[in-house]
């Protein structure tokens, strides 16, 4: 018994050029038993408004807007733009947790279990006991528990698992040798911040003893597994009162509590479902991709409010793992991104087997940044003496190790040196995830190659924001059209443009726009006068290449790809003061100089 063939719906709303796509879906989607509906096509930004007023015109959806039961799935051409359900504030009217008779959580889970964690006040208990029916009619039997730690670690085999409480940014603190936690001169406790779910954990008040060893959390706070938070009671206009009686601090768990102890079998096909603020935005998506790590197929979030309909965002995990469709999902995804934490986490963890760091075919921030971490891992593995159990493979979508040739020729025989195997003219198409397996696809050929991995490092594609590629302002490649010596669009004389989101033929650093910064503003104020655009920028750009602990190779090259050095040396060479540069100074020019217009 799955979730999707019995409460998944499709609204196509289609905005041109996609009828093959619509066909597929339809084809797709009837399947699995999924109904589908489609909206009448336009090319205006209005499709939201359109597909609301289309909603509210069938004849199995009430007056008030209510979508009936099942989750929502609205696309565009065979993409998914979000999942609809109704988490809008229901009136104050529950006395009592669950408005619906429930199991206690202590029973056993199963196969059609569906749990539900509730933390939140009154007023927003109302989607549990709706969904609770609603999962009950269709042979599911609904759970409830009050959302403690060692409740939440019950959960394991649940088909449904909806957790209704706050979301956002929780504290991680950050502790010492010691095991205490670390404090700054005025006592208070150092911290990281993470996004968590809030739980019904209350927080030790001795918790801020600086004395208090909190042994039974000391673990899971280290690992960053647990965060601390506070919810205040708040009041919700329109609504007639409180809908958060609680006011006090509790444990939060954040993506690394969910990938450490929760599991769920995949022939359940579990979906979760986060009523929890900001657990569809893109600062919980590590949160999402945790629960699809273990074994989740659907993870629905909210996030905004779009015409005052409360939306759950479709991600590319959610489409892939979901439908897998092969002819209309977008480009496969890693299901277990990495965080920067993580990165050096499972690096700790490797032992043998094949490294892939991947560096995608379209323009990234800092070219350089791919090639830095298979550096440094490489350089790692080799002081841990690993090096003669691991294969080191760099796949990139660039014709070669780096672009200009006077630090090319001693890139390229650093990798020779160093045994480190190369693929260029390369993309990632996709990772199986179950097989440790990535997938290239040759940009010249078209053919495919499948190589195993023991660790899969991604620099993922990038673009402009699609608010910029979506404007007049973008040149075919969704990139600001600018003039690449006044930094001036080449259409509209009024508007200038620098740093990444510019369509500069140069390496998108922060040395670059230091030096666009006074090109600009120079350009600017000059139009404003009537006078010439006499500053020029002539594409000058930096790239610190960290070859290994302690040493550095300093590229600084212009628009004709020829060097363009500071230092009186061969900066082609990795130096250990050319290190020192990027580990001290330029830092402290970054935080003290540049964003302070001094530098």
């Amino acid at each position: 018994m799955t979730l999707q063939r019995l409460y998944f719906r499709v609204v196509a709303a289609g905005v041109g050029g996609g009828d093959q796509d619509e066909a597929a879906m339809r084809a797709t989607l009837g399947s699995i038993g999924a109904f589908v509906d489609s909206v009448p096509r336009t090319n205006t930004v209005t499709w939201k408004a359109l597909i609301l007023e289309h909603l509210r015109g069938r004849s199995d959806i009430d007056s008030a807007g209510d979508m009936g039961d099942g989750v929502w799935a609205i696309t565009t051409d065979g993409i998914p733009l979000s999942f609809w359900n109704n988490r809008l504030v229901d009136p104050p009217v529950v006395e009592e947790p669950f408005a619906f008779p429930m199991q206690a959580g202590t029973e056993t889970s199963g196969t059609t279990t569906a749990r539900f964690s509730v933390t939140v006040g009154a007023g927003f208990r109302q989607s549990a006991p709706a969904l609770a029916r609603m999962v009950a009619a269709k042979g599911y039997r609904p759970v409830a528990d009050n959302a403690s730690l060692a409740s939440l670690k019950g959960t394991r085999s649940e088909s449904i698992f909806f957790f209704n409480t706050h979301g956002g940014d929780f504290f991680v603190p950050l502790f010492g040798a010691d095991g205490k936690p670390l404090r700054g001169t005025n006592n208070f406790i150092r911290y990281q911040v993470h996004y968590g779910l809030w739980t019904g954990q209350r927080i030790d008040p001795n918790f801020t003893d600086p004395n208090y060893r909190h042994q039974e959390f000391v673990a899971d706070l280290k690992a960053k597994r647990l965060a601390i938070a506070y919810a205040p009671a708040f009041y919700v206009t329109g609504t007639g009162g409180f809908q958060s009686a609680v006011n006090e601090w509790r444990f939060g768990i954040t993506a690394e509590w969910v990938k450490h102890y929760l599991r769920f079998p995949a022939e359940n096909h579990a979906s979760v479902w986060l009523g929890a603020c900001l657990s569809g935005s893109p600062e919980a998506a590590a949160m999402r991709a945790a629960f699809l790590s273990v074994g989740a197929d659907m993870v629905s979030g909210w996030t905004d409010n779009v015409n005052g309909d409360a939306v759950y965002v479709s991600t590319a995990f959610v489409w892939d793992r979901l439908l897998g469709a092969n002819n209309f999902q977008p480009p496969a995804t890693p299901q277990r991104p990495f965080d920067y934490d993580e990165v050096w986490t499972e690096l700790l963890s490797f032992r043998r087997g094949t490294a892939i760091f991947t560096m995608p075919d379209t323009p990234t921030r800092c070219g350089g940044a791919p090639q830095k971490i298979m550096w440094l891992a490489e350089d790692y593995l080799r002081r841990k003496g690993l090096r003669g159990k691991s294969r080191v493979l760099f796949v990139s979508g660039g014709k070669s190790i780096f672009g200009v040739p006077h630090y090319r020729a001693p890139l390229e025989a650093m990798i020779a040196r160093r045994g480190i195997e190369t693929l260029f003219r390369h993309r990632l198409v996709e990772v199986r995830g179950t097989q440790r397996e990535a997938v290239f696809e040759s940009l010249e050929a078209g053919d495919q190659v499948v190589i195993p991995y023991q660790m899969l490092h991604v620099t993922p594609p990038m673009s402009a924001p699609d608010f910029i590629k979506r404007s007049p302002l973008a040149d075919s490649n969704g990139w600001v059209d600018t003039d690449a010596h006044t930094l001036q669009h080449r259409r509209w004389p009024d508007i200038f443009a620098l740093g990444d989101v510019a369509n500069l033929p140069t390496s998108k650093t922060g040395a670059a726009i230091r030096k666009q910064a006074p090109v600009l503003v120079r350009n600017l104020l000059a139009h404003r006068h009537g006078a010439p655009l006499d500053a020029r920028y002539n594409g000058y750009t930096s790239c610190p290449i960290v070859t290994g602990y302690g040493r550095l190779m300093l590229a600084e090259f212009d628009y004709d790809d020829q060097p363009a050095e500071t230092f009186p040396v061969n900066q082609a060479k990795e130096r250990r003061s050319m290190w020192l540069l990027k580990r001290y100074v330029l830092p402290f020019l970054y935080w003290h100089g540049m964003l302070k217009g001094r530098a």
